[in-house]
């Protein structure tokens, strides 16, 4: 039912229309702008996008919610009834606690300060009120978030242009007032953006606040200890007046959010991606958003597909998953665009109030509104350069064609939290998404739990589960049970552990014992994983809102239940104080898996060979998708090889490239055959051989002393100050696929000074032909001679292995010398040393002359 309330003239008081009287306007070519909201509207763990519709003439208000899943229209209505044309502000956020993401909705110019919320589940009118005063009929722009850590999202409401900067924060609870402040100065009419989000890390939720039209580009942050604003910064450069659009995004770093900034009307378009709030800008998005001069709203989430790859073929993925979405502000083309935000590329772009609607949102492969019909190149396949005789090129195929809607396998982890929808990288780490799929159709995640929440330097690190199932069917017997296990699957390493995204646990010192057990990256964990234990393997990243459940779940509290099974000591554990435990444990206690489900099986791209232009010079053959190129001993020339991609839907794309065969010249060496290093300093040495092409090296027979590596690639030989000095002899053989390897026997030495090791005195008894060993340390091994002083008559000592020794006619006394070792390193090592020549005794008896046994006993 529509309600017209007389507050003053021209001031509406705006109800809701019936659900069967909500109607699309039906417009052809739509220039009011578009409000932009983003999130899981009917909680099947997709991003859905809602969409308002800007003030237009003879156009109702509208907002549409379109599904992330499929693309298809989920709801349709007008939120203040069919004749309000002042258009709607749009934000989502679980109002009622449902676990539905509800829609509040804020209307435009020429209407009292109406905020209507209406149910994500059914579409029904939760609650209406008016914000601020209703005397304002500028319009308000909304957004929701925890402001005051009540775990109750809260609803913040601020003035449009016209009026003064007011900002009002209303208790998603009770709809009563938390606090309202100016977010500039009183005198300023331009109108307040607004947007909500965690930007320091505290249960709170921080409301930052963007200028409009004609002031300078100010952004203010405000927290629920101060209506004075915590933080403030300039957007753009101080002469821009045409306002700033406000938004946060988790794209730095995933445990806390980042600002984003579009421009208001009156400049080219542009939209800023900053670290944190006052960092420096991370990510530049150009205007090409219908008129560069109208300006742009924003919003930012994840979306089913939208994944960060690109189209580079980089395997690196940003660290969050989030992408900006832009839309036009009133004047604009009616245009809504996703970005990817890696390389601020259009991933996915539709018209969400001039024409139909796409039939798939979020696709990578949408560029410039050309909505998915088939594979895509990834990365283009660079032009060969091979030498007749030589190695053969292999290219993964798999990784260069790209169609992730029916190529990547989809899991839906259905928790008592929420779904958590987890798309697997197949063509990039096809044996663990085939052994996760494995255990996902055993049932083996049924009832299963996160058992490990971690944390690192203070921080959240990882979710981790897959490993145990909890039953408790008479509500005391409840029982943590370890699943079964398969044999271990091999390590794919290769894409980061950021943020967001699913990797394989395993067992320390072992790259390849992964099994059953997975983890959720908490935060950007790439310097820790990505190369511990040979690398940990990033397999999927999660689609939709499902981070959101899994950062629900790591803030329950840890507790240690090593007494159970050792493997629980980090257990996190909501609700139970441990007595008694797991008997007494409940579903909800834990961060519990009640079933995992395959979506989507993926199906991998089959590759055929077109076109091989010259097949005498290069052979070309593909065996589980990866191709191999190999010259032809002798020959030379030019080849095109045409590669073909298909999808299980048999649509294909074609890419070509050019492979040059060269003659090729077997490898010889250069260098010199051996090295000289010096102990405690660093070294090198290049070892360098000719022949086409350039060779690589290793070491074939024997090995290389600890400090020291050889450069495959460059052949240099290096040493650290730390290498044990020592003579050492290995072979080194230089390979370029061309005929016979060339082989080198070398020997590396490290040399070091010397240093006695040896006692300073000895003695000897006259009469008897004694001897001692002078030794010392050093490499080459040192010699030695008697520098200071004399040795007595009768007494040698041996240079080369410092053997002294007397004869029986050595005469008495004690002697005095000095003997110096040296090698031809360094300083020679200097040991005063003491030789006695002593007088033979004859023995006496110490003990006594007598002694007594018993007999019979030992």
């Amino acid at each position: 039912m529509f309600f017209r309330h007389r507050l003053k003239p021209t001031a509406l008081r705006l109800g809701l229309e019936a659900l069967e009287n909500r109607t699309v306007p039906a417009v052809a070519s739509f220039l009011g702008g578009v409000s932009i909201a983003v999130g899981d509207v009917n909680n099947d763990g997709f991003t859905d996008t809602v969409v308002g519709s800007g003030a237009a003439v003879g156009v109702a208000a509208h907002v549409r919610v379109i599904s992330g899943a499929n693309g298809q229209q989920i709801m349709s209505f007008n939120p203040f009834g069919n004749k309000f044309t002042g258009g709607a502000q749009v934000a989502l956020g679980d109002i009622n606690n449902d676990g539905y993401q509800d829609i509040v909705v804020g209307a435009g110019p020429g209407a009292a300060a109406q905020v209507n919320i209406f149910s994500g589940k059914n579409g029904s009118l939760i609650k209406g009120f008016v914000a601020i005063n209703n005397t304002l009929l500028t319009g308000v722009n909304v957004a929701t978030g925890d402001f005051n850590a009540d775990g109750q999202t809260d609803i913040v409401v601020a003035a449009r242009a016209g009026a003064k900067p007011w900002v009002q924060v209303v208790d998603g609870s009770s709809f009563g007032t938390i606090t309202t402040f100016f977010a500039f100065d009183q005198s300023f009419r331009g109108g307040v953006s607004v947007a909500m989000g965690d930007m320091v890390g505290d249960p709170a939720e921080e409301i930052i606040c963007g200028a409009g039209a004609g002031a300078l580009p100010q952004v203010s942050m405000f927290n629920k200890t101060s209506t004075t604003p915590v933080a403030t910064r300039l957007a753009f450069a101080s002469g821009f007046r045409g306002g700033v659009n406000v938004s946060t995004i988790h794209y730095t770093d995933g445990a806390y959010a980042d600002l984003a900034v579009a421009s208001g009307p009156g400049a080219p378009g542009q939209a800023v991606v900053f670290n944190g709030f006052s960092g420096t800008a991370s990510a530049s998005y150009g205007g090409t958003l219908g008129s560069p001069t109208t300006g742009f709203n924003l919003a930012a989430g994840q979306f089913q597909g939208a994944s960060s790859f690109g189209n580079s073929g980089n395997l690196t993925l940003v660290q969050t998953n989030q992408q900006l979405v832009l839309t036009s502000m009133a004047g604009g083309a009616d245009q809504l665009r996703i970005y990817n935000p890696k390389n601020q590329t259009v991933v996915s772009a539709f018209a969400p109030f001039s024409g139909n609607l796409p039939n798939a949102l979020g696709d990578q492969n949408l560029l410039n509104s050309t909505f998915n019909t088939g594979p895509t190149i990834a990365s283009p396949i660079t032009n060969k350069t091979l030498f007749g005789g030589g190695s053969p090129s292999i290219v993964n195929l798999a990784t260069s064609f790209v169609d992730r809607p029916t190529t990547n396998s989809l899991v839906q982890l259905q928790t008592t939290g929420g779904n958590i929808n987890m798309e697997l990288l197949d063509p990039y780490t096809p044996a663990t998404a085939t052994n996760l799929i494995s255990y996902v159709n055993s049932g083996a995640y049924n009832n299963s739990i996160q058992h490990r929440l971690a944390l690192s330097d203070g921080k959240k690190f990882v979710l981790q589960g897959g490993g145990f199932t909890f039953t408790n069917t008479t509500g005391t017997n409840g029982a943590i049970t370890a699943i079964a296990t398969t044999p271990p699957v091999v390590n794919e390493p290769g894409i980061t552990n950021t943020y967001g995204t699913i990797a394989m646990a395993k067992q320390g010192g072992d790259p390849n014992s992964a099994t059953s057990q997975f983890f959720f990256n908490l935060g950007n964990n790439t310097a820790n994983l990505d190369n511990q234990n040979g690398g940990f393997t990033v397999f999927s990243t999660i689609t939709g809102s499902g981070m959101d459940v899994v950062q629900d779940y790591s803030a329950f509290p840890v507790v240690n239940q090593s007494a159970t099974n050792p493997a629980l000591n980090e257990i996190p554990l909501a609700g139970n104080t441990g007595a008694a435990f797991p008997t007494n444990a409940k579903q909800e206690n834990f961060s519990f898996v009640k079933n995992a489900v395959l979506l989507q099986q993926g199906v991998p791209l089959a590759f055929t060979i077109l076109g091989n232009s010259n097949p005498g010079v290069v052979t070309a053959t593909i065996t589980n998708g990866k191709l191999t190129l190999t010259p032809t001993s002798g020959a030379t020339g030019i080849s095109t090889i045409t590669i073909q991609a298909t999808n299980k839907n048999g649509k294909t794309v074609l890419q070509s490239f050019t492979v040059s065969v060269a003659p090729g010249v077997a490898t010889a060496f250069t260098s010199a055959n051996s090295a000289l290093f010096h102990s405690g300093t660093a070294g090198t040495f290049s070892v360098t051989s000719t022949g086409t092409p350039g060779a690589t090296y290793s070491v074939t027979t024997g090995t290389l002393p600890s400090g020291v590596a050889l450069n495959a690639t460059s052949g240099l030989l290096t040493s650290t100050a730390t290498a044990s000095n020592g003579v050492y002899a290995f072979t080194i053989t230089a390979a370029n696929g061309v005929g016979t390897p060339a082989t080198q026997a070398f020997t590396l030495t490290i040399d070091k000074p010397p240093a006695f090791t040896s006692a300073a005195t000895k003695t000897f008894v006259q009469g008897t032909a004694s001897n001692f060993i002078v030794a010392a340390t050093g490499t080459p091994a040192p010699s030695f001679e008697v520098t200071t002083g004399t040795l007595p008559a009768g007494v040698t000592l041996d240079g080369a292995n410092g053997f002294l020794e007397s004869t029986t006619g050595a005469a008495l006394g004690t002697y005095a010398f000095t003997i110096t070792a040296s090698n031809g390193v360094g300083t020679p090592a200097l040991q005063p040393f003491t030789l006695i020549i002593a007088a033979a005794t004859a023995p006496t008896f110490t003990s006594n002359n007598t002694a007594s046994f018993t007999a019979g006993t030992a």
